[in-house]
């Protein structure tokens, strides 16, 4: 039986269509297996990088904390040297006193060093502390001349001395000059590093006490009530607070003692 030509035509279209739904079906399943493997690849190998990725971090974390071990090791004996340098200086000071406000006989260009220690001693003399010149062991001026109020001229001068009794016996030139109205002084030869924490503390204490009295008050504070630092005899630092004395030798120390003792916050 022969098929018309629109048969034909409409057997072709549904042969097409099978085809074409076939074809697609096809694509769809290669599509799908071809996504499947590629995600199956993909996720492997993400997953290799990955615990590659975590081994890394884990050996640059482990690393990490080695160097920051052995940095903090090495800074405190940095500090620790720096420590033992200051100290060792500090000592190399300890029979040497500045003087302030030494007054000049005449023209300061024609004073000479045995001028100087005359008038030094003979001043001393007069608040009753009698040193000796064969305690001295040099003395010499260290500073340029000023001019205080009543229009003397003064300059520091720096002394070595020989003996530890006599180390002891400049130690309470300040009071005796206080009580007596002079203007001498005598104060440690601290090291930088040292008289910079020694400031640095007498600030931040006359600050907390100015902060809680008025300055009446604090002309009549009890001496048990009193708040100060200072260095002894041996140049150690010392905050002194409710009559007694705590020794502190760095900022961050000093600021914990203080927040601890200072009872007037």
């Amino acid at each position: 039986m022969d098929l018309s030509e629109d048969a034909l035509a409409a057997i072709g279209v549904l042969i097409d269509t099978k085809l074409a739904a076939a074809i697609t079906d096809l694509e769809e399943r290669v599509e799908e297996r071809v996504f499947a493997r590629l995600e199956t690849r993909f996720n492997e190998r993400f997953a290799a990088l990955e615990s590659k990725y975590d081994d890394k971090c884990r050996e640059l974390e482990a690393a990490n904390k080695r160097l920051t071990h052995e940095k903090t090791e090495l800074e405190n004996d940095l500090y620790d040297t720096q420590d033992r340098v200051e100290d060792q200086e500090q000592r190399g000071r300890k029979y040497n006193v500045r003087i302030e406000n030494v007054p000049f006989e005449g023209d300061p260009r024609a004073e000479t060093d045995e001028m100087l220690m005359t008038k030094v001693l003979a001043t001393l003399a007069e608040l009753d502390i009698i040193v000796a010149p064969s305690e001295i062991v040099h003395m010499h001026r260290t500073s340029r001349p000023k001019t205080l109020d009543d229009g003397t001229q003064v300059a520091q001068a720096i002394a070595k001395v020989g003996f530890w009794s006599t180390r002891r016996k400049l130690h309470v030139v300040n009071r005796a000059a206080r009580d007596r109205g002079k203007a001498i002084r005598v104060h440690h030869n601290l090291t930088r590093e040292r008289l910079d924490l020694l400031q640095y503390a007498r600030s931040r204490v006359e600050r907390a006490m100015k902060e809680k009295f008025t300055k009446d008050q604090l002309k009549d504070l009890p001496e048990a009530d009193k708040c100060f630092v200072y260095a002894s005899v041996n140049c150690q630092l010392l905050l002194k607070i409710n009559g007694r004395d705590f020794p502190f030798h760095h900022i961050d120390e000093f600021d914990d003692l203080f927040r601890d003792k200072f009872s007037f916050r």
